[in-house]
């Protein structure tokens, strides 16, 4: 029996439009897909419209042109700003943060910064369903500001003695951060949980490049999509610890034809106008990380991690200095950015034991609090 029902007012009558094609198993098209989103984050729709939406195209599992629209409509490229940097990466984690490793990438950027790799982090303070650990959380700890401004952001990004900076959702994009008690209550994770960690908030004129984390196998390669469709010079998508980009410091069961292991590694990069692929697992035993197990922390909390990364930029020889000098090294590696696996650690390794990295984040903590 076909529904006569129409919603309320022209933002609803266009999502339950699209619910129609969705409902039977149905795709939309990237236009349809930004109307229907647009509409919703101009506040045009009720909740139970907007939950129908998100977990529908969710379940259908969306094709590569519905993710298009899904980052489109949280900020559109031509809204990122053009930055005076060599060379910008940008970091995307799962929005609703750590619960069970240590969650380095923080400390990853401040070791970048200090090899001249401007960094960019984004995400929010909290979010559904894990409500873990995240970057704000722990920015909030060190001292440092998290309401920054893109344009706040950019400045501590140029200035050489920073080299990194964090961006809040809630700055970036206000709508979409509005509709985080939806996801509470729709509890299976929207489009959105994937395409936000690609969002590109700022831009360079000579190299830029993207690493992005990743669980479920297949949004591996519409990531990549995503990251080719913006013209990015090289993109990583790494099936890491809890979804993240990080590397466990043990491989455990390598990849096979039917799953993907922790550690296992996707992605491009232009290498002397010549652009190279890879696809395969990062095995840290082969680096001389020689670990039985990954080791948790004792505990899951912003405070304990602000702790631990900051003692380990200090030199202090953990399992999280490990992760921190895995990460920064053998990431930068597969990116393309550094001529050896080997030589990116010893790289890495030098910008912590030597202070740099610590200095970097320092001053960040300082300066943010300073800028307007």
């Amino acid at each position: 029996m076909k529904s006569d029902f129409v919603g309320s007012g022209e933002g609803e009558a266009r999502v339950v439009m699209a619910l129609r094609l969705i409902l039977r198993g149905g795709h939309l098209s990237y236009d349809a897909t930004l109307t229907a989103l647009d509409a919703t984050l101009r506040g045009e729709v009720r909740p139970s419209l907007m939950a129908a939406l998100l977990i529908g195209q969710r379940m259908n599992i969306e094709e590569e042109e519905e993710v298009r629209a899904h980052l489109d409509a949280v900020r559109k490229s031509e809204e990122s700003l053009q930055l005076q940097v060599a060379s910008l990466t940008h970091f995307g984690q799962p929005f609703d943060g750590a619960s069970r490793y240590f969650r380095p990438t923080l400390f990853v950027a401040a070791v970048r910064a200090a090899q001249g790799r401007a960094t960019v982090l984004h995400g929010v303070d909290e979010m559904p369903p894990k409500r873990g650990v995240t970057e704000e959380l722990i920015l909030q700890v060190l001292g440092a500001r998290v309401d920054l401004t893109p344009e706040v952001a950019a400045r501590l990004i140029e200035d050489e003695g920073v080299g990194f900076a964090y961006v809040s959702q809630r700055e970036y994009a206000p709508m979409a951060y509005e509709l985080r008690d939806l996801r509470v209550h729709i509890a299976k994770r929207p489009p959105w949980a994937t395409t936000e960690k690609a969002q590109l908030l700022f831009s360079c004129a000579d190299w830029n490049g993207m690493v992005v984390g990743f669980y479920h196998s297949g949004y591996e390669d519409k990531l990549l999509y995503l990251m080719r469709d913006k013209g990015l010079d090289a993109g990583l998508v790494i099936k890491g610890e809890e979804g993240t980009s990080h590397y466990s410091v043990r491989l455990g069961k390598p990849s096979d034809a039917e799953r993907k292991a922790i550690n296992y590694t996707q992605g491009f990069f232009n290498a002397s106008g010549e652009v190279q692929t890879l696809a395969r697992d990062i095995d840290p035993a082969e680096y001389g990380f020689c670990y039985g197990q990954s080791p948790r922390p004792e505990r899951v909390s912003a405070e304990a991690f602000a702790a631990l990364g900051m003692a380990a930029l200090k030199g202090e020889r953990s399992h999280v200095y490990d992760r921190i000098l895995l990460n920064a090294g053998l990431t930068d590696y597969c990116l393309g950015l550094s001529s050896g696996a080997y030589e990116a650690l010893a790289e890495a390794k030098e910008a912590i034991d030597s202070g740099r990295a610590l200095a970097h984040l320092e001053r960040y903590i300082t300066r943010s609090n300073s800028s307007k």
